[in-house]
């Protein structure tokens, strides 16, 4: 059979063929890096996203009026950010003063979280080893500080544990807890499948 006839045979009458052969069945997407992370790495980055926009909004009530009703509420629970605060009501124009440290606390800890969580979200491997290392520490001093409860090199909430002040059992089981929480988090940290690839990506 001459070229030109067998040519003809193998394409039908007025078809062009492409010039690259077509896969037989389609290619599925593949899944972005960030759906195959493992999920308690995706909803920690966007508790630090969310823990940076609280501390950056309440900032913006702080270093608004003092008459404005959740400005007054910040200021009077300032023991929701600070549990020591370097002022008083009592000093003079105390509530004032009060509220310029708790607005320049929150845009501190609000710009802390935020550089955080964006390390956790393009999985920089620091992000990682800074929290083992801040969990394994803590662990490890309310560990030490429950077990030793006479050593005074150890502080618990601002108060040497070797006045002695007794623990009470609420107190005793929140420290377990706090523990058990730490440990189980540089545990996964270090140990659970994937959690070590996802962090191998290079600086961004």
């Amino acid at each position: 059979m001459p070229p030109t006839a067998r040519k003809g045979s193998q394409h039908m009458k007025g078809i062009t063929p492409p010039p690259f052969g077509m896969p037989s069945q389609p290619k599925q997407a593949k899944k972005t890096s960030s759906e195959s992370d493992p999920l308690l790495i995706r909803i920690f980055s966007w508790y630090l996203v969310m823990r940076a926009a609280l501390f950056l909004i309440a900032a913006l009530f702080l270093f608004g009026p003092v008459d404005n009703p959740l400005t007054s509420f910040l200021v009077g629970h300032a023991a929701l950010f600070a549990r020591r605060l370097p002022i008083t009501t009592n000093d003079s124009n105390g509530t004032a003063s009060i509220q310029s440290y708790l607005g320049g606390y929150c845009v501190f800890f609000g710009l802390l979280y935020g550089l955080t969580a964006w390390r956790w979200i393009v999985r920089h491997w620091l992000a990682r080893w800074a929290l083992m290392f801040l969990a394994g520490a803590t662990a490890i001093k309310v560990i030490l500080a429950v077990a030793l409860p006479d050593a005074s090199l150890y502080v618990l909430g601002g108060i040497p544990v070797g006045n002695p002040i007794p623990l009470s059992s609420l107190q005793l089981g929140l420290l377990v807890v706090s523990a058990c929480l730490n440990l189980t988090i540089f545990f996964y940290l270090m140990f659970y499948p994937g959690v070590e690839k996802t962090f191998e990506r290079p600086f961004q």
